[in-house]
C-alpha cells in the first residue's frame, strides 16, 4: 500500500428517507485516472446482504466527485461496513474502511 496517494475518501450520507443512500465521494490535489472498488456488507437478523461495484474515474484536481451512490436498508442490521480501495495508474494502492451510519 503507497501512504503518499494523494487523495482523500469520505462518505456523505442521505437517510431523509429509509432505505439509506450513501455516497462515496473522492478529491485529488492532481488531476488523475484511479480504479476504485467498493464493497458494502450489511449483516442483520434475516441475513447479510453484499454489494460490490469496480470501475474507473478520472479525478479532476480540487474537484470532489461521486464514485456512485449506495442504497443500503439498515432495518435490522447488526452491522454495516464500506471498504473503498483505490489504485492509481502505477498500480499503487489504498484501502479505507467506513461504518454505515444510522
Amino acid at each position: 500500500m503507497d501512504t503518499d496517494l494523494n487523495f482523500e475518501i469520505w462518505l456523505g450520507t442521505y437517510d431523509q428517507d429509509k432505505p439509506a443512500v450513501i455516497v462515496p465521494y473522492i478529491r485529488s490535489t492532481e488531476n488523475q485516472a484511479l480504479q476504485y472498488l467498493i464493497e458494502a456488507v450489511n449483516k442483520g437478523r434475516s441475513g447479510t446482504s453484499r454489494t460490490a461495484q469496480s470501475g474507473y474515474v478520472n479525478v479532476t484536481a480540487n474537484q470532489p466527485q461521486a464514485l456512485t451512490q449506495l442504497v443500503i436498508s439498515r432495518n435490522d442490521s447488526e452491522y454495516c461496513n464500506i471498504t473503498i480501495v483505490i489504485e492509481n495508474a502505477q498500480g499503487h494502492h489504498k484501502t479505507f474502511q467506513f461504518e454505515c451510519r444510522q
